[in-house]
């Protein structure tokens, strides 16, 4: 399908107005049932997952959930309620991760390391659609209970590095409509983890929703279930509907190379 984009004014900052000098352009990536199955962002593949019902059942170490009505924002952590700051939903699915839980997969000669995202938004009108704004990956060899976002450590990849960037996604994309199978993946290359250590954590920050004082339709607000991802991991033995999704990557890898080249 050809990608739908758009840019529009964007208003992060509450204060900042539309048509002010301040502010500034955003791509509008629409990876929706009816936009862009995949996207080479940075160098990181970005894309609606393949059919996967109930691939994610304990195949999958699932590291980051995030709750909250309008706009969500969080990362993983040891950490837990109250000194987190921000939406994460603390408990079994909210935890640091170590490089050395990942296991990489080999795509077309390189090597990436797999994130799964399960899309939980109400149903009925554009109640099922959502906003990504911010998508980024750290590095941290020091602690695994970060409290604050400037605790991360070292970012490796950043979905808004080149430009800004919003993908509006949608729920059931990648499998049945509500949660238990994955909507998207990321296959970030291995070789931007290549300085981390073994026993190095990774933390993932993400942000939802619709930000205050911009209008629905252009964002979409989070308002029902968590969000939640997960990776491909070595704490698990692979069943066979694992390897079946990481095959169906293959194929979208090779077309979105060949569309950006």
């Amino acid at each position: 399908m050809s990608m739908k984009k758009k840019v529009v004014a964007s208003l992060f900052g509450a204060s900042m107005a539309i048509g002010s000098m301040g502010a500034q352009a955003v791509t509008i990536i629409d990876m929706t049932a009816t936009g862009s199955s995949s996207e080479l962002i940075n160098s990181a593949l970005l894309g609606t997952a393949p059919p996967n019902d109930g691939a994610g059942s304990g195949a999958v170490d699932a590291f980051l959930r995030t709750q909250a009505d309008g706009y969500e924002r969080g990362f993983n952590t040891d950490a837990v309620v109250p000194t987190l700051e921000m939406d994460q939903v603390s408990g079994c699915c909210t935890h640091s991760i170590q490089k050395g839980d990942l296991r990489s997969l080999t795509v077309d000669g390189a090597d990436y390391f797999l994130f799964a995202l399960d899309i939980n938004e109400s149903s009925g009108g554009t109640g099922d659609l959502i906003s990504l704004h911010e998508l980024e990956i750290y590095v941290n060899g020091s602690t695994a209970s970060p409290t604050a976002y400037g605790d991360l450590g070292t970012l490796v990849w950043n979905m808004d590095q080149q430009e800004e960037t919003v993908v509006t996604m949608e729920n059931g994309v990648g499998g049945s409509f509500g949660g238990g199978d994955f909507d998207y993946f990321l296959l970030v290359p291995t070789a931007f983890f290549a300085k981390a250590s073994f026993t190095d954590y990774i933390y993932l920050y993400n942000e939802f929703g619709l930000p205050s004082g911009d209008t629905e339709g252009v964002y979409y607000a989070s308002d029902a279930g968590h969000e939640e991802w997960a990776a491909y991991t070595s704490a698990v033995p692979v069943p066979a509907a694992v390897w079946l999704f990481a095959s169906g990557l293959i194929g979208l890898v090779g077309l979105a190379r060949r569309k950006k080249a």
